[in-house]
């Protein structure tokens, strides 16, 4: 288990949630004393209309090889005319699927072939999906639970709903079932959200949640943690209204996947926006795009550790487009993005490009997609990386990145404007003008190369003299007494990321 030195901030959630008084609450148990040994029974047997909060208390670690689903969502085989307004109509009550701690939680663990489709499309029946949670509606919890993805096409989960909260949740591929197919989350990409609750969109809050895509052959997962497609057009009410889509990630972990953590994708420019927050996460041994950031909307990345991601199995060549963190558009649009107060260590192969002109790879990747939206890094450390920063868009579209009070120390390079020699982007292209990159208050020292392109004020060229360089220790990249990052920031704070002490990586849910 990693240890940090800050309390997390998830007890005041459990405390809160201890005085809530549940209209009903209902047991599960796989030995006695409990009402049912199903979960899904349980659910089934509540009244979900009264108009109180409903509770679901598993009270044992077990295995449950059911499929479970939440909601009233009915399988496609069953589904009629209107069925998604009939079952918003009956304003079901909230609803909290609970295990006994997160030391002692219970599976969600069914096999592939007992799994029934379900979908949300009441004028496409036949777009549906299976998984081994279905969700659906408004205000539905689950805490202390892990759920498991089986081998093959289904998704681990599939829902849609609005004030939608994981707490203390692992999710894994099942073990023994073969590689996962497609994304272990899936949030459905329908409108159908949005029409029946008042322009209202798919919102998710996640809580001290663990994502390990280790298989049972000690590979990755090659396919995407979370992924969110994003919805396109104007839906059944044909009211044009722009939404914005929010996920929240709050002291979370992800580890061992292949493919990415997060895309969270906006559809149809003028239409959506996806808020995309994540803070206080530990980002560990992925080798694909880490964390996309995708399309319109404001994305923030704050007090977030990347550490040894992008790196690929030995036969690898950072020949192609991959990040620990991949700024990207969608539909011609690209973000607001933030990152601040974050930490990148040994990240896209410092030494695996048998060409470093041709290399690609990045702890932070920058493209373009027509809208220019900015980009701004502050107060980060970089260290030991290949490429810290690479702007990359060989259109050389308007891009303005501006990095501030930032530590670059012992990388390949620093900051760069350039792309494969073959297609240069910003660098030696004639419209270095179009990228707008400043750099202010930046200590740089030990890169091989600082930076190709850009304006640098401020800059501090000396050792920053790191009193811990384990990103994964206490105090991670603390600076010693009589460092010259110490004060040096344009608000007279440190130059750097300042975790220690503030910033909310505890002790992660590591199983």
């Amino acid at each position: 288990m990693v240890g940090k030195t800050i309390v997390r901030v998830a007890l005041l959630s459990i405390l809160a949630m201890s005085v809530t008084v549940y209209a009903e609450t209902v047991t599960v148990s796989k030995a006695d004393g409990a009402n049912f040994l199903s979960i899904q029974d349980a659910i089934n047997a509540i009244n979900p209309r009264d108009g109180d909060p409903d509770v679901i208390q598993i009270l044992d670690g077990s295995v449950y090889e059911e499929q479970v689903v939440v909601g009233g969502l009915p399988p496609i085989s069953e589904a009629g005319e209107n069925f998604i307004g009939a079952l918003v109509a009956e304003n079901r009550d909230p609803i909290t699927i609970i295990g006994p701690d997160p030391d002692n939680a219970p599976a969600i663990s069914p096999s592939a072939e007992i799994l029934n489709n379900y979908g949300v499309f009441e004028d496409d029946l036949d777009d549906n999906f299976q998984a081994s949670l279905t969700y659906f509606g408004r205000g539905i919890t689950f805490e202390n639970l892990i759920l498991e993805q089986p081998g093959g096409g289904p998704y681990g989960v599939n829902g849609q709903g609005i004030e939608i909260t994981f707490r203390n949740v692992l999710f894994r591929p099942k073990a023994g079932s073969g590689a996962p197919g497609e994304a272990l989350i899936n949030f459905n990409n329908s409108d159908r959200i949005a029409d029946y609750y008042g322009q209202e969109p798919n919102c998710v809050i996640f809580e001290d949640c663990t994502w390990d895509g280790l298989l049972d052959d000690g590979t990755q997962d090659t396919e995407d943690a979370i992924y969110y497609h994003g919805t396109n057009g104007v839906g059944i009410d044909e009211i044009e209204q722009k939404n914005t889509t929010t996920f929240q990630f709050t002291n979370c972990t992800f580890q061992n996947f292949g493919e990415g953590i997060t895309r969270l994708r906006c559809r149809n420019a003028a239409q959506e926006d996806v808020t995309q927050n994540m803070q206080s996460c530990l980002f560990l041994n992925n080798n694909g795009n880490s964390v996309n950031v995708d399309g319109g909307g404001d994305k923030t990345i704050q007090d977030c550790i990347f550490f040894n991601n992008v790196n690929g199995p030995d036969e690898a060549l950072p020949t192609g487009q991959n990040a620990a963190l991949f700024v990207r558009g969608r539909d011609g649009r690209t973000g607001n993005v933030t990152v601040s107060h974050c930490i990148f260590s040994n990240n896209a192969s410092l030494d695996a490009s048998a060409d470093p002109a041709l290399d690609l790879w990045a702890a932070v990747l920058i493209t373009n997609d027509t809208e220019n939206g900015p980009v701004v890094i502050d107060h980060c450390t970089f260290d030991g990386n290949g490429t810290a920063v690479r702007i990359f868009d060989t259109s050389q579209r308007p891009r303005t990145v501006d990095i501030s009070n930032t530590i670059f120390s012992n990388n390949q390079v620093a900051v760069t404007g350039n792309g494969a020699s073959a297609t240069p982007s910003y660098v030696g292209s004639g419209n270095e003008a179009n990228l707008m990159l400043t750099l202010t208050n930046c200590l740089l020292f030990g890169n091989v190369v600082n930076t190709d392109i850009g304006v640098s004020n401020g800059a501090i060229l000396a050792d920053p003299l790191f009193a811990n360089t384990d990103a994964l220790g206490e105090d991670p990249f603390a600076l010693q007494e009589g460092s010259p990052a110490i004060g040096a920031a344009t608000d007279g704070s440190d130059v750097g990321a300042a975790q220690s002490g503030e910033s909310g990586i505890d002790e992660f849910m590591l199983y």
